[in-house]
């Protein structure tokens, strides 16, 4: 059986960083976020308009359907993830994932 070379090049996790679920006050951050040029190339170019972010933001945030978490660093956003039910396939729920993490934040594992 193979075996796993440990990571040697992560760097410690900052001791303030956690997860919560988002909330209407980190609308803008979202966006900041989403809009990092870093992102939006991994996301085909789109830079989403802060007039439809203003749209969509407070809906996703309340749809029980879907679930917006958001890394925090203190009082900063440093990236999000969003957990969104997808179609049905051979009985079996599909769930689309969304993740976007600032550039000072990536690296950490």
């Amino acid at each position: 059986m193979p075996t796993i070379a440990p990571v040697s090049n992560l760097i410690p996790v900052p001791p303030n960083v956690s997860i919560r679920r988002a909330t209407l006050a980190d609308q803008d951050a979202v966006l900041a976020v989403r809009n990092e040029p870093e992102t939006v190339t991994q996301s085909g170019g789109l830079v989403v308009s802060a007039q439809d972010h203003a749209i969509w933001y407070p809906k996703a945030i309340r749809d029980l359907s879907q679930c917006l978490l958001v890394l925090i660093d203190g009082p900063t956003v440093a990236g999000y993830a969003r957990y969104v039910p997808d179609t049905h396939t051979c009985g079996a729920l599909n769930v689309r994932v969304s993740i976007a993490v600032s550039p000072a934040y990536q690296g950490y594992g």
